[in-house]
């Protein structure tokens, strides 16, 4: 399952960066939830989780980030299906070194009805 998720997160990067909407929310399978200190994200469908993320990469860019590339650290089976992720974002700007945004720490649950596609259920921001 490993070499599923770590392709999950290396497409999910991938379209984040690029801000491809239908590619990110290809990466989810609804409903599905983002949870932060100060606010919750439901999404229920496909267009939510689109809706969630638009303006994403270019409020990034504003910042410096021109690109995501994820690190797993740890990858947990809680279920035949189910499984954890600790995943740290690092960004880069447009030379590729460093962008002055700070790193940014995930953890993930997925859901792998079919083991070699995993979809993000639920994103807790862990710093």
């Amino acid at each position: 399952m490993r070499p599923a998720i770590n392709k999950l997160f290396a497409r999910y990067g991938t379209a984040l960066s690029a801000g491809d909407l239908p590619s990110i929310g290809s990466c989810f399978d609804p409903p599905s939830v983002v949870i932060a200190d100060d606010a919750t994200a439901l999404m229920v469908d496909r267009a939510q989780v689109k809706e969630y993320f638009t303006g994403m990469a270019e409020r990034y860019r504003a910042r410096g980030a021109f690109t995501a590339m994820p690190t797993i650290h740890r990858v947990e089976q809680l279920t035949p299906a189910l499984w954890l992720a600790d995943v740290r974002w690092d960004s880069f700007d447009e030379t590729g070194a460093p962008a002055p945004v700070g790193v940014e720490t995930y953890r993930y649950l997925m859901r792998a009805a079919d083991p070699d596609e995993p979809l993000i259920v639920a994103a807790i921001v862990t710093r």
